[in-house]
């Protein structure tokens, strides 16, 4: 799949998001309405492998039921040719996953935002009579709010259960899916599943969000299954500094009898609100949070990177007018010139003005009128010059630094251009 390539005849490929066994998630403009999507494939090589196909469709129809602002909302599904195509709003933030790997763990009551909306996601997707199979941070998207806060949503039903389908499985008997960490006893065993596995799910997730660590590990996939079915069930407060009350909640969420465990994602979490509603002068309430310099309060810093967060180091600008083709178009309305570049970001005239905070992929043509590098950056700054043609300066911040090599070049062809 290349940059640029129309699907359906009205979705334009703008930058990859991210490649699984299955496929691979695109940002897309719908080209006459102007607006960006998510778009995630699966490809003709991928038919003949694990059922995708039919998961896909499956995906899709899931999603068409579940209407909820904790899930991810489809716009569109269908086949081009040979490859299925489903449409997704496109979400500005990061994975819980990648906050955690940021931050170590959360505060408690940024973790009871988690499981809280999650439970109303889980609500909706089970009352529709599913059962997503594969919750954990990774499908968990943490939204950025412009108070600074969070809004989660849930992805992937991929391998979403349907519990009164009639439709054939699709795995063989015994087969196992999900992420082994996350899977309650009864989904590690290959058993028939309900809603109450979720919930497991979910009390590991905020175990995870918490404590900064998994409650069931070990040094394989089999021993991770090993302590999940027949370990002793982890004590939170005698591997971290947790609220009081959290242990007892705990043992209950992860019981290895279902019928022992909470029985509905609302019971969940209500049972751990009061838990987790801490004054913030509680000591534990400044782990692994982020400061915001504008506020001594501690907050949740959502960035628009999907892996990281920006890096800000900083280095010499090099003027240098190389011409940029943005989201893969060279045209009036998205052409560029970055005339000031460093090694964190740059400054671009444009001919059009953009959104701030809007990620936007550039292809920086060095040395080829119609090639050169792909990078990402995001918009910090617009403001109108005055000039007939480039009517925008753009300042952006890189998502991922420079590297040497592309800053010697951006460099070797400004001193060339000043010859």
């Amino acid at each position: 799949m290349q940059l640029g390539r129309i699907i359906a005849g009205k979705y334009c490929l703008l930058h990859e998001l991210g490649r699984g066994g299955m496929g691979s998630v695109w940002v897309a403009e719908h080209i006459s309405l102007r607006s960006q999507v998510a778009i995630k494939l699966i490809e003709p090589q991928a038919h003949s492998r694990s059922h995708a196909p039919e998961r896909f469709e499956r995906e899709a129809r899931a999603l068409a039921t579940l209407r909820s602002a904790h899930v991810v909302q489809i716009l569109d599904y269908g086949i081009d040719g040979k490859i299925q195509y489903l449409v997704m709003e496109l979400l500005r933030g990061r994975t819980l996953r990648s906050e955690l790997k940021a931050r170590g763990r959360l505060r408690p009551d940024e973790v009871w935002t988690v499981v809280q909306q999650v439970s109303h996601a889980l609500t909706v997707t089970h009352a529709a009579g599913f059962v997503h199979r594969d919750l954990k941070p990774e499908n968990i998207f943490l939204v950025g709010n412009d108070d600074g806060h969070f809004h989660a949503k849930v992805l992937d039903f991929g391998i979403t259960k349907a519990l009164t389908s009639e439709a054939p499985p699709l795995t063989s008997t015994g087969g196992l899916l999900g992420t082994c960490e996350y899977m309650s006893p009864e989904q590690a065993v290959a058993e028939d599943v309900d809603t109450r596995s979720d919930l497991w799910s979910l009390a590991a997730v905020a175990f995870e969000s918490l404590v900064g660590f998994t409650p069931f590990r070990a040094k394989s996939a089999v021993g991770v299954l090993a302590a999940i079915c027949q370990g002793p069930i982890v004590v939170p407060s005698e591997v971290a500094s947790v609220p009081p009350g959290f242990d007892a909640w705990f043992a209950r969420a992860v019981q290895r009898d279902p019928d022992q465990r909470f029985q509905t994602a609302k019971q969940l979490a209500a049972e751990l609100q009061p838990v987790l509603d801490l004054p913030r002068d509680w000591p534990g309430n400044d782990a692994g949070a982020a400061r915001d310099e504008d506020d001594p309060a501690q907050t949740l810093r959502v960035y628009p990177s999907p892996e990281s967060p920006f890096d800000r180091r900083a280095s010499a600008r090099i003027p240098s007018s190389i011409p940029a083709a943005i989201g893969g178009l060279r045209d009036l309305r998205n052409s560029g010139l970055i005339y000031n570049a460093s090694r964190s970001g740059a400054l671009l005239a444009t001919r059009r003005s953009w959104e701030s905070e809007q990620i936007i992929t550039l292809t920086l043509h060095i040395d080829n009128a119609y090639e050169g590098p792909i990078v990402r950056a995001q918009v910090v700054r617009v403001a109108e010059r005055d000039s007939p043609l480039w009517k925008f300066d753009i300042a952006i911040h890189f998502l991922e630094p420079l590297s040497e090599e592309l800053l010697a070049s951006i460099e070797a062809k400004a001193k060339s251009r000043g010859k």
